[in-house]
């Protein structure tokens, strides 16, 4: 038996499982990192930038240490099937063995940052085989489309006949906001998105919402943290609720639920707590650790004093709280030059006080 001469690129297993049941000849590749948040230092190559994605998401607490120093191989605290998979993951996007590579995507940030540094890749390095692309942001008789991993076998083959050549001008522009996306001066992507073409059609918008979850000058929060406290306000305060509710503020949605529970269980433990869970900074969710579903969802979060006076704008966290997180290629750090979006005037603003 001959080997499969094609490969398919999508993000995630959901989608990854539905393509392999269509019948479609080649093997599938799911693209497992959720990029729009965490670090992406500039100046390093593939397998180090891939060490980096697998300590962070491993929870290594000197992660950041590592990346400053540079000593990517006392990297240890990540489990082998994960090095394996991303290990895996780079051989086959380097493998000269496919004829044919299809990327499967949607228009989310999610995977508009995922399609971006397969592009990247692409674009840098020679490869012989045929290259296309199918991105969609709706499909027939769906009214609310929010991915292709609500599609049937059935539909999803469908969309094999609309796959178009991916062309130069999209490998380009791929490359140019992947380097801006790396930068540790946000203005760059900014910058890159706003001279962008129709080549990519749903990345300017998706860009757009990364900016977003930047700290805004308004009060120091993040839009999805801003959404969430919210909800806790208007009493909404059980976290699945939570999560789903915070999905259906996105107008196209990217946020899984393991991300949104770690964001409530910062929100919980900072020493400017906006929230709090059963009246302490500790929240538990089944992605940090092992628990019963009903202990899970019987907790509550509510508002403290200061999340109230945030929300109602008498107070703003901007030029006190104590930030310490990566988007892309910038390190949001208290002591080091600080990023924050302005929604007012759509642009990035330094060191707000």
């Amino acid at each position: 038996m001959s080997a499969p001469t094609v490969l398919h690129i999508t993000n995630g297993d959901g989608a990854a499982n539905i393509i392999q049941q269509t019948g479609i000849a080649g093997d599938v590749l799911p693209w497992r990192d959720p990029m729009h948040h965490g670090p992406f230092p500039d100046g390093y190559d593939r397998p180090a930038l891939s060490r980096i994605r697998l300590a962070y998401l491993a929870g290594d607490a000197d992660c950041d240490q590592l990346i400053e120093q540079n000593r990517l191989n006392d990297i240890n605290q990540l489990t082998l099937d994960r090095l394996n998979d991303f290990a895996h993951r780079d051989a086959l996007l380097a493998s000269s063995e496919y004829e044919d590579i299809v990327l499967w995507f949607e228009h989310d940030l999610l995977d508009q940052l995922q399609l971006l540094q397969i592009l990247d890749y692409f674009a840098t390095n020679q490869y012989q085989c045929s290259l296309s692309l199918i991105c969609i942001n709706a499909f027939p008789d769906i009214d609310s489309f929010r991915g292709l991993g609500q599609l049937n076998p059935e539909q999803m083959a469908t969309l094999w006949p609309s796959r178009k050549a991916v062309t130069q001008s999209q490998l380009t522009m791929a490359t140019t906001i992947w380097s801006a996306f790396l930068n540790s001066n946000p203005t760059a992507l900014l910058s890159a998105i706003q001279n962008q073409n129709n080549d990519l059609p749903f990345l300017n918008f998706a860009m757009r919402r990364y900016c977003q979850e930047f700290p805004w000058t308004l009060d120091g929060l993040s839009r999805t943290e801003r959404q969430l406290v919210t909800l806790i306000r208007d009493g909404v305060d059980q976290p699945h609720q939570l999560f789903l509710q915070n999905m259906s503020a996105e107008e196209w949605l990217y946020i899984g639920d393991s991300r949104t529970f770690s964001q409530l269980k910062l929100l919980c433990e900072e020493r400017q707590a906006v929230i709090t869970c059963d009246g302490s900074a500790t929240f538990c969710h089944p992605y940090e650790q092992k628990m019963e579903l009903d202990e899970f969802i019987q907790q509550r979060f509510q508002l403290t004093d200061l999340g109230m006076q945030v929300l109602d704008g008498k107070v703003s966290l901007a030029g006190t709280r104590q930030y310490n997180a990566w988007l892309g290629g910038v390190h949001l750090n208290r002591g080091q030059s600080l990023w924050f979006w302005n929604d007012a005037t759509g642009m990035f603003e330094d060191d707000v006080r």
